[in-house]
């Protein structure tokens, strides 16, 4: 944590309030679609790789809508693969930012499928 000092002019006791906030890191939703009839892929997964190739670990998975929200995420650069079993890797650089959700739709076409 950060640390530092207040200084008193006149010496007498007083009252500071101080309010911290942590960073709440930004949000990912992806919605996982079939290019082939538009309908939610729920067993997608979504893998999410920070700038060093390290894996984010977040434990979320699809609803029904084929959608997963990631909370929490940590500002940065971080690259995005989305797929499912039978399917084909959507796979694209993202920008998280601090506060902001970032939406986005993922398609996927079945593997093997030639587009």
């Amino acid at each position: 944590g950060e640390q530092g000092a207040v200084e008193v002019a006149d010496n007498k006791p007083g009252q500071i309030t101080v309010l911290l906030q942590p960073r709440s890191g930004g949000t990912l939703v992806s919605r996982a679609l079939n290019l082939e009839n538009g309908r939610p892929v729920p067993s997608a997964w979504c893998h999410l790789f920070r700038a060093d190739g390290t894996l984010f670990e977040h434990g979320r998975t699809r609803n029904e809508q084929g959608v997963v929200t990631i909370t929490g995420v940590p500002p940065g650069q971080y690259r995005l693969q989305v797929s499912a079993l039978g399917f084909s890797v959507n796979e694209r650089e993202i920008t998280v930012q601090d506060g902001a959700t970032e939406n986005l739709d993922d398609v996927l076409y079945p593997a093997g499928a030639l587009r």
